[in-house]
């Protein structure tokens, strides 16, 4: 616990604009972070917190739950398809209007992340209290 919560994580400081290294110790409800695809060593990132996805690139996130569960397959998460549209939009819309993925609204990945959508963001969460359900997990965003 000691090495992992010491690793740092990008966290958003509202009061610079911007993301700044910190330890995940250091990590408090609310807190905005930013997890890339490898760590500072290169290796995929161990997260020792609960997160919602907001955003992400490819409009969907894959995480593995073996530290857990013991469970070794990657299960797919994605962000609500607001929080992406608004955080993170397309860099360029591949359908056209008579595309019927198009009009289905399916999502094809997202853009860099927008900082003044970050930097304006407000958001609540409304959960249950932390539980032993870790498949079972309901809030409001």
């Amino acid at each position: 616990d000691v090495e992992e919560n010491g690793r740092l994580v990008e966290v958003f400081d509202f009061a610079k604009g911007g993301f700044c290294k910190a330890p995940w110790r250091d990590i408090q409800v609310g807190s905005l972070v930013r997890v890339t695809a490898t760590d500072e060593d290169g290796c995929s990132p161990m997260i020792p917190a609960d997160l919602a996805l907001l955003a992400c690139n490819e409009g969907v996130a894959f995480i593995e739950t073996a530290n857990l569960d013991g469970e070794t397959n990657l299960k797919l998460r994605e962000p609500l398809p607001e929080t992406q549209m608004e955080l993170a939009p397309p860099l360029s819309d591949p359908c056209s209007d008579d595309d019927e993925e198009h009009l289905q609204g399916e999502y094809h990945g997202g853009g860099d992340l927008r900082m003044d959508k970050v930097q304006s963001l407000q958001l609540g969460i409304s959960c249950n209290l932390p539980d032993a359900l870790i498949y079972d997990f309901n809030a409001r965003l």
